[in-house]
């Protein structure tokens, strides 16, 4: 894919692309130049502050239930 790069130095990320790495607007993005004049675009992963409350709250157990889902995954 080609893209190209606007008067004020910025460039557009094709959709196909920010479809396949999950990008949405305001996402971090990390620059790497390699030795040999490439340039390596990494998104950055998303601190835990980013992703809090998105799963569900864990349901609370009791050591009764903890015992018999071990005892079931070791049988």
């Amino acid at each position: 894919m080609l893209t190209t790069i606007s008067a004020r130095g910025q460039i557009v990320i094709p959709k196909p692309m920010r479809n396949a790495l999950n990008l949405k607007t305001g996402d971090k993005l990390e620059l790497i130049l390699t030795d040999d004049r490439q340039i390596i675009l990494r998104p950055l992963t998303k601190s835990v502050d980013d992703i809090y409350g998105l799963l569900d709250a864990p349901k609370p157990v009791s050591v009764e239930g903890m015992r018999e889902a071990v005892n079931d995954r070791i049988k």
